[in-house]
């Protein structure tokens, strides 16, 4: 892609009429705005951003009213003449001065903050107008930068160089992307980046910038440019044997673990030296264990358990064992009886039977009730006229427990008995 650069330099200009009548170039112009020029006052072209001088067309210029006239005609021959000679970018500066080569390094490094160091034609000397089509110049030391393209070209995403400070364009289809030089950050590379945005101090130290670069201050026990290395007395794992290590203000000190000692648990204790029997129970060192012997009534690996009368559980059935001292007591469960409870008493053995006998049936029981009574345990009261008491054809009625017979004629007596 072939594409040009030129750059509008106003140095000494009289006045005029302006009228910005352009004659026909095949370069298009692409305003890209308004630059510093450090080193255009300078005598010496090393410090120019474009150090080669190839021609001046100031004589073809009418300087008193004319400047503008051929302003766009002066550019198209100066690019004409870089293009010739396979330069990319030109410079007309005053008097039509028309310059090329190499740039730079730092050729659009920094950027006019203020507009008015460049000046437009309509009216004539006053603020550059960037989106208007009549061109800009810029005032002493400072460049208004176009962009030409030839006739038919596609204008590049990169080529209005879009990314800032020292950053890389790279075309990606229609758009760009910019890889930024160290320190700055953003699409267009336009943002500086604090060099402790990273946070770049480890374990607690605080950042603080200094210049480009950044500087550390670490917490006690912590060292190195990012406080990255442990200086604690714990760093070193003093501890063994699965010892925790807590940092003290010059030294250290070691949790050991049961059956370990010594101030970096180095030493290996007895299994004994911590007394792991109980209630009295005597510790013997095995090769790596120990055994305990109980006193009587204890029992366990530890002579944890206490051994009493019910501890073997003699009450059957259910039953709940009362310790009595070198004796026990079994509560039973209901239907059994017996010092352990292991006798299961038959279903008659409660006299569930209230008003009747029982006799056992297996597992169960069978009630016959007395006259006068009914139900599984002989507990309901029957009708007393239900064994039809009142004779000679009476009729029996119930009186609460009793009953009354009212006697047909001819008869008489509790029952209807007597004629």
């Amino acid at each position: 892609m072939n594409k040009l650069l030129v750059l509008f330099v106003f140095c000494a200009m009289t006045g005029g009429t302006i009228t910005a009548q352009h004659s026909k170039c095949d370069v298009r112009m692409v305003k890209r705005g308004c630059f510093k020029d450090t080193g255009a006052r300078k005598a010496d072209n090393n410090n120019r951003p474009l150090n080669e001088y190839l021609h001046s067309f100031k004589k073809k210029i009418n300087w008193v009213a004319g400047w503008n006239n051929y302003l766009h005609e002066t550019a198209c021959d100066c690019a004409k003449l870089a293009k010739g000679l396979g330069y990319r970018y030109i410079g007309i500066q005053a008097y039509g001065e028309c310059w090329s080569g190499d740039p730079t390094a730092d050729l659009f490094k920094y950027r006019a903050i203020d507009p008015h160091k460049c000046w437009g034609f309509k009216p004539n000397y006053s603020k550059c107008d960037d989106e208007a089509e009549t061109e800009c110049i810029g005032t002493p030391e400072y460049n208004y930068v176009y962009e030409l393209y030839l006739t038919g070209s596609k204008e590049s995403p990169c080529s209005s160089l879009p990314c800032y400070n020292g950053g890389n364009c790279t075309e990606v289809g229609d758009s760009f992307v910019c890889k930024c030089a160290c320190g700055y950050k953003g699409k267009q590379c336009e943002m500086k980046v604090s060099p402790c945005a990273s946070a770049p101090c480890m374990n607690n130290g605080n950042c603080t910038n200094v210049g480009n670069s950044f500087l550390c201050k670490c917490p006690c026990g912590f060292k190195g440019t990012r406080c990255e290395k442990d200086v604690r007395p714990c760093a070193s794992s003093p501890c063994v044997n699965g010892g925790e290590c807590k940092n003290l203000k010059k030294s250290y000190q070691c949790k050991c673990p049961a059956g370990h000692k010594g101030k970096r648990c180095q030493i290996k204790e007895s299994p004994c030296a911590s007394g792991p029997c109980r209630n009295g129970g005597r510790c013997h060192q095995l090769a790596a264990s120990f055994r305990c012997r109980c006193r009587p009534r204890y029992k366990g690996n530890l002579c944890e358990i206490k051994v009493t009368p019910c501890s073997s559980g003699p009450c059957q059935n259910g039953a709940t064992c009362k310790d009595k001292g070198k004796t026990f007591k079994c509560l039973c469960s209901p239907g059994y009886n017996g010092k352990k409870c292991h006798i299961k008493k038959p279903p008659c053995y409660s006299s569930p039977c209230k008003e009747g006998i029982c006799e056992n049936d297996g597992d169960s029981f069978k009630c016959s009730c007395r006259p006068g009574y009914k139900g599984k345990i002989c507990e309901e009261l029957e009708s007393p006229c239900v064994s039809e008491p009142c004779k000679n054809g009476g009729e029996c009625s119930n009186v609460g427990d009793s009953f009354d017979c009212k006697c047909p004629s001819g008869y008489e007596g509790k029952r209807c008995q007597n004629k």
